[in-house]
């Protein structure tokens, strides 16, 4: 019964990520194009459409393509002349099987606080992601620019893990609720997180490893019911495994 205890303690402390939405969603194809909207203007956040699209897979290429346990590759995409998604409309010139980057002159972004968002809409029953999005504050206000490059891909990168279907970790990683701008790699976290959500197929079945504390819902307040009886499950089979080895006699 010990060793039973202590599995559940050791579980749940090891990973801290959660995912975006009260279900599994991510993307049904393993290669995501990255594009770039040209309707909307990001002179004021001091970048050029061109610039972005280099800038975002530069991010994605220093982050997100380099973990070795997930499939999902990030491909450098084109431009397009479609709209940037829209905070106040909720709507984006997207299209299935790319994350479409832009700027929008939106009061929005002073509302929320925020330098840029990322999200993603869902295909039911099957939580497949239709589209996905990150969009700049290319408002008068934006403080993009000031920014440094270093800043810059830690934002897009953050973003892009929203628009895959990634919410905010509770440890210091990229994806904690608030941004790290000056981190330049993926902690074990977020590897964990895009690991469990895109797995390699040989690594499938890594629950232990990759499976700690998901928190089915955005904000990450604790494992919710899934994991805990996983866990539970799991740390019960490895008792009884162990209350079933024969004794050793004395010589």
């Amino acid at each position: 019964m010990k060793f039973f205890i202590l599995f559940i303690s050791f579980s749940f402390n090891l990973h801290a990520w959660t995912l975006s939405s009260g279900a599994i969603t991510r993307f049904p194809s393993d290669t995501i194009a990255l594009n770039v909207a040209t309707n909307d203007s990001c002179s004021n956040a001091g970048i050029t459409h061109n610039e972005l699209l280099n800038e975002a897979f530069e991010a994605a290429e220093q982050y997100w393509n380099k973990v070795p346990t997930s499939r999902l590759r990030f491909i450098k995409g084109t431009t397009k002349a479609v709209d940037a998604y829209s905070i106040a409309n909720q709507t984006s010139g997207s299209v299935k099987g790319e994350i479409l980057l832009g700027c929008k002159d939106e009061a929005d972004f002073n509302t929320l606080g925020a330098i840029a968002v990322g999200g993603r809409s869902i295909t039911f029953p099957d939580g497949s992601i239709s589209k996905a999005w990150v969009s700049i504050d290319g408002s008068a206000s934006s403080t993009y620019d000031s920014l440094s490059k270093t800043e810059r891909l830690a934002v897009l990168a953050h973003e892009i893990g929203h628009a895959i279907g990634l919410g905010h970790s509770e440890q210091d990683s990229l994806m904690y609720f608030s941004v790290v701008p000056t981190r330049e790699k993926l902690s074990d976290d977020d590897i964990a997180a895009v690991s469990w959500l895109y797995p390699n197929r040989s690594d499938s079945f890594d629950v232990l490893g990759n499976c700690g504390t998901i928190a089915m819902v955005g904000g990450g307040n604790g494992p919710g019911p899934f994991q805990f009886i996983l866990t539970a499950m799991l740390g019960l089979f490895i008792s009884l495994m162990f209350s079933k080895r024969p004794k050793a006699s004395l010589l």
